[in-house]
Order: structure tokens, then C-alpha cells, then sequence
């Protein structure tokens, strides 16, 4: 009825749009697409190079919930690839200490730090501006309306690499401003991220064209 009633309905995603579509089968005149926003004078990105992107250090910023992904955490970095790199997870939730210890049983406390939730969010931009990452994971196995912090990981020149859940296609391009791997995937996620961490060259590119559509469509 609300939807149907309405002039215009605005949806933050084309994943949102298409669900409502296929709910209400309302007519996709009737919706636009206005993807949520970040201010980008609160990010500054060092410029794009092998040393400002190392191919050591990945970051994780969100809720630490199954739903999010964060059981894939240990299983990612349990590859031998990924032997000498390091995943910062900032955040907390219902998997956060179920996560803990399996980083503990696992023998993975050099390669993967739990940092819990910043109380402020000046903490965190602080956070992406005084450490420097090669790239963003964001393995989600839930529906997603639009992830603003794929947003915020593009405005610091951060390639993403996430499964395609919801929403995420709309931020990231596949194979150019990070990757997109089908849902549940986590072999191909990992090689994936093996790919990006292990190729200057690429993240370089990726990283810059993750901060060029980000300024253009997001902020």
C-alpha cells in the first residue's frame, strides 16, 4: 500500500530497487536510485603505490557476526598464501569471541588482530589514516542493502575484495575497483585476495580506481 501510494520511492541500492520491484511489482518508474554518501574531506589516502598499499596487511571494518562473515576469518588465513600477512578486524558482535578463540586453536594470534569496537567514529577514520592496508575483505553471507563501509575502505584507496551478497555490486566493479566472488565461494575468495596482495601492479590500479568512483558516485 505505502509503496504503491507513493509518487516516488527512492532506494539506496539497484538490489534494493529490484527487491521491492519483484515484492510489490510496482513500476520501476516509480523508483530511483540514490546511493548513500560519505563526506570525503574526512578521508586523505596516501597516493597509490607498492609501499602506501602493502601486500601484507588486510582490513576488516564491521559487525563481527557469522552473518558477516567473520567464521571465514581463520579459514582465509589458515592458507599457507597468507602465511605472512596480517588481518586487522575492527569492530564487535555476537561471533566476537567464538572468533577469538579459534584464532587462539588455530595458532593464527601473529596473523590476526582483534582491535573490538572504536567508542567514536573519529576513531576509526584515525584508525584507516595511521595504518596503512593493500585491501579491504568483506565476506558477508547476508542480503545487504548498500555497505557503507565498502565506501569508506574506497575512499582510502582500498581494492575490496567481497562476496557479491545484495547490494555490494553496486560499490565494487568487478576486476577493476576489486573483486566480486559469488556467495559461499571461498576458495576463489582467497585466491582472489592471494591475487591482489601478491601483484603490485594491480593493486595499485585497483586501488586508484576504487578512490576515483567512490569521489565520483558516493560522495
Amino acid at each position: 500500500e505505502f509503496i504503491h501510494g507513493s509518487t516516488k520511492v527512492v532506494a539506496v541500492s539497484n538490489f534494493v530497487k529490484n527487491s521491492l520491484i519483484e515484492e510489490t511489482y510496482a513500476p520501476e518508474k516509480k523508483f530511483d536510485v540514490v546511493h548513500n554518501g560519505v563526506d570525503p574531506s574526512k578521508f586523505s589516502p596516501q597516493p597509490a603505490s607498492d609501499k602506501s598499499l602493502p601486500g601484507n596487511r588486510v582490513l576488516y571494518v564491521g559487525q563481527v557476526q557469522k552473518t558477516k562473515g567473520a567464521n571465514y576469518f581463520t579459514q582465509i588465513f589458515s592458507d599457507s598464501r597468507f602465511n605472512d600477512v596480517k588481518l586487522e578486524v575492527v569492530g564487535s558482535g555476537t561471533y566476537f569471541d567464538k572468533l577469538n578463540e579459534e584464532i587462539r586453536s588455530n595458532g593464527l594470534g601473529d596473523n590476526i588482530k582483534l582491535h573490538g569496537k572504536f567508542s567514536d567514529y573519529s576513531d576509526v577514520l584515525s584508525f584507516y589514516k595511521t595504518n596503512n592496508f593493500g585491501a579491504f575483505i568483506f565476506p558477508t553471507q547476508r542480503y545487504e542493502g548498500f555497505p557503507m563501509v565498502l565506501v569508506e575502505a574506497m575512499l582510502n584507496g582500498l581494492p575490496v575484495i567481497a562476496f557479491n551478497k545484495g547490494g555490494v555490486f553496486d560499490a565494487v566493479t568487478n576486476g577493476e575497483t576489486g573483486f566480486l566472488v559469488e556467495p559461499g565461494d571461498l576458495a576463489t575468495f582467497k585466491d582472489r585476495l592471494a591475487q591482489v596482495l601478491s601483484d603490485d601492479t594491480l593493486r595499485v590500479q585497483m586501488s586508484k580506481k576504487a578512490l576515483a568512483k567512490a569521489r565520483k558516485d558516493f560522495s
